[in-house]
């Protein structure tokens, strides 16, 4: 007996969506549950569907009745993903001063497949090139590397090519430790070009060359500053790079709530759970008591429920 098909029923959430929002007051609860429950690709069909039953966007109601980190978040995850990848690098360069870190966390950690969606995502809205606005707000080695990792020829996430390995170990050290100086065009390259999961092994093979130390350290001890930055994001894999930089957003006095808008817009179910997991790993504690001590409200429900629901 061939297995029955689930067909997704955009329609009835587009109503318990217009449903939550009309009249005095809002069910927080229930857009918890749809937007924080939903992928973004069956979430792009409710933003239609809405249009098609209420005359307006749901973005447009969202705004109406929710406030704070709330509605960002809210807004974010129903957006198309390369709209708010655009959006993200958008607001890192249009501003004064440029916001270095969002642009590591969006262009360092995008698949390939994602780098094309953001460039077009970027020509629709805003017109001309990404590489060009990313280019006009940042300088030297650090734009050499996010410009070469925008080609979009990184390999795919996961992918480990065993027969260049060695090879990569041994020319990064060539380029590095093993010399005065540093060839950083040779950090470039390889690095920009590998998926995570194969640098990770490059590391280990690292290890048995010069110092005895992972290509992270050496990059430590070799470059600075946001390129320093991008090069070792570009090293990790996404949910370890996730765990770190929710931690990071949370830590010491205050909190970044703009970067953990980011990451967990950003990222979907597999990726955020693996980084609960890691994140455990790092620091002996659950994200889940890091967000409730530094979160509060409908914004804090809705991190939590990203965490242990999202589709």
């Amino acid at each position: 007996m061939a297995a029955s098909v689930v067909v997704y029923d955009a329609r009835g959430d587009a109503h318990r969506l217009h449903d939550a929002m009309a009249g005095l007051g809002t069910n927080d609860s229930r857009l918890i549950e749809i937007i924080g429950g939903r992928t973004r690709q069956q979430l792009q069909h409710v933003v239609t569907v809405y249009k098609e039953l209420f005359g307006k966007t749901l973005i447009q109601d969202l705004h109406g009745d929710t406030s704070g980190n709330f509605r960002k978040i809210l807004i974010k995850l129903v957006l198309p993903i390369g709209e708010f990848m655009a959006d993200e690098v958008h607001d890192a360069v249009d501003r004064p001063g440029t916001n270095e870190r969002a642009l590591i966390d969006i262009i360092t950690q995008a698949s390939p497949e994602e780098i094309v969606v953001m460039k077009a995502g970027w020509t629709a809205k805003y017109h001309g090139s990404l590489e060009t606005a990313v280019a006009g707000d940042t300088s030297f080695n650090f734009r050499k590397v996010l410009l070469q990792t925008l080609r979009g020829t990184r390999m795919a996430p996961g992918h480990v090519d065993a027969s260049r390995v060695d090879r990569d170990a041994a020319a990064l050290y060539k380029a590095g430790e093993g010399r005065p100086g540093t060839n950083d065009d040779t950090f470039i390259e390889i690095i920009s070009g590998s998926s995570a999961e194969h640098l990770q092994a490059v590391s280990e093979a690292y290890k048995k060359l010069g110092k005895h130390h992972s290509i992270e350290e050496a990059i430590k001890n070799e470059t600075s500053g946001d390129f320093m930055h991008a090069l070792i994001a570009l090293c990790t894999p996404r949910a370890k790079y996730m765990a770190q930089r929710v931690h990071d957003a949370i830590s010491g006095l205050g909190t970044n709530d703009a970067s953990l808008v980011r990451l967990f817009c950003f990222n979907g179910k597999e990726v955020i759970q693996a980084a609960a997991e890691e994140y455990h790993k790092m620091f002996k504690h659950t994200i889940d008591q890091d967000i409730r001590g530094d979160t509060s409200g409908d914004y804090r429900d809705l991190l939590l429920y990203l965490v242990h629901h999202r589709t």
